[in-house]
């Protein structure tokens, strides 16, 4: 950089030091307008934050993808694009007084405001070789007094940034049950279980495993599992991760197994942790959903049939034969039959070590993490307006 582009933005960044900050709040999630921070953003609409701040969703996702929404003040803008456009977006960021995030580290162009990475999920998988928290970040969401140290190791980031008053978007989960009949109209089932894996080989092109769903390597294995499943009453509704890269799997649709994405929860008028809620049963593997699952308390599956090859090129920054202890351990096509049929039966074989594991790693067993997150946003908005 040149000593007159240097002097630029120097002059730059004392000019956005002095300007008064707008009554503005910048949102981030990936995908857009989901997870913590779709929750937190409810929860201020609820209160009518709306009507003193401004509520920014900022997003690299295409125009297309926008929500409707009829709350006032809140709208929605692309990162990327034209000079002007990013312009205007670095113009509107700058003025802002909070940054509340949830998966992609947004920039925070003034030191006056407050930035908030909500989380995208607790820690179970080693990911401190993938993850900084950025010293500009003033604090990162936790579940617990317990898992605090270990989401610290994993953002590589003091101790004293991890708060710990539990996740929004679980709210849900422990919110009044919905019948899935309407959502899945053309299925035949009495029980519903929700698979839902996590990434073996991201887009980015990080490989993990040499398989991309576990169980089912075939359509024969997957042949299998839903004839099990449509005589067990059972249906098992598959979501990827989003991460996944989906050109490495096999996507089915059979009778009583088959695969949805974010465009089916959204043309059917539901979101994912909705979903999650209404479902009997939880399979996945290392994905942190499994925390979040022990709260409704209800059979959970681990597919582990690649764990040694994950534990290799991954890791752990927990141990997983204590947190995960309270899932059922599947390795085979036979395992995951038996889990489906106890599921189907009523059968809850781990119930006393899974509501071990929830009183270990959750400090808030209840449905008042979005009001506790956004107590203590408003404080930190209150404390920079005195600045």
């Amino acid at each position: 950089m040149s000593i007159r582009n240097t002097m630029g933005s120097l002059v730059h960044r004392a000019a956005v030091r002095s300007l008064p900050l707008k009554d503005r709040i910048i949102l981030e999630s990936y995908p857009l307008f989901t997870d913590n921070t779709k929750a937190v953003y409810d929860e201020m609409i609820r209160r009518g934050l709306n009507r003193r701040y401004e509520l920014v969703w900022v997003t690299a996702q295409p125009e297309a993808v926008f929500p409707h929404v009829t709350a006032s003040n809140v709208r929605f803008m692309r990162t990327g694009g034209g000079v002007a456009q990013r312009a205007r977006l670095r113009y509107t960021m700058e003025r802002a007084k909070a940054v509340i995030v949830g998966n992609v580290m947004l920039p925070k162009y003034n030191p006056r405001q407050c930035y908030i990475n909500l989380a995208h999920g607790a820690p179970l998988k080693d990911c401190s070789r993938h993850y900084n928290l950025p010293d500009y970040a003033d604090e990162f969401l936790s579940l617990s007094s317990y898992l605090r140290p270990y989401d610290a190791l994993n953002m590589n980031c003091p101790v004293a940034k991890v708060k710990t008053f539990g996740f929004p978007r679980n709210d849900v989960l422990l919110s009044p049950r919905h019948d899935l009949h309407g959502i899945f109209p053309d299925r035949r089932f009495t029980k519903v279980i929700y698979w839902m894996p996590t990434y073996r080989q991201n887009c980015s092109g990080l490989a993990l495993s040499d398989i991309a769903m576990p169980i089912i390597y075939d359509e024969a294995i997957a042949a299998r599992i839903s004839d099990c499943a449509r005589q067990a009453g059972v249906l098992v509704v598959v979501k990827p991760h989003f991460a996944q890269d989906v050109a490495r799997l096999k996507v089915m649709d059979l009778e009583n197994l088959f695969f949805i994405n974010d465009a089916y929860l959204a043309a059917h008028g539901i979101m994912n942790y909705e979903l999650l809620r209404d479902c009997d049963a939880l399979l996945t593997d290392y994905s942190s959903v499994y925390y979040d699952y022990l709260l409704v308390d209800r059979p959970i599956g681990l597919c582990w049939d690649d764990i040694e090859q994950y534990r290799r090129q991954e890791g752990f920054i927990v141990d997983p034969g204590l947190v995960l202890s309270g899932g059922e351990k599947i390795y085979t096509p036979e395992d995951l039959c038996g889990f489906i049929r106890r599921v189907a039966a009523g059968q809850d074989v781990s119930a006393t070590a899974r509501r071990a594991n929830r009183d270990l790693v959750h400090q808030y067993a209840d449905d008042q993490s979005s009001r506790r997150v956004v107590d203590h946003i408003e404080q930190l908005l209150t404390a920079v307006g005195r600045q």
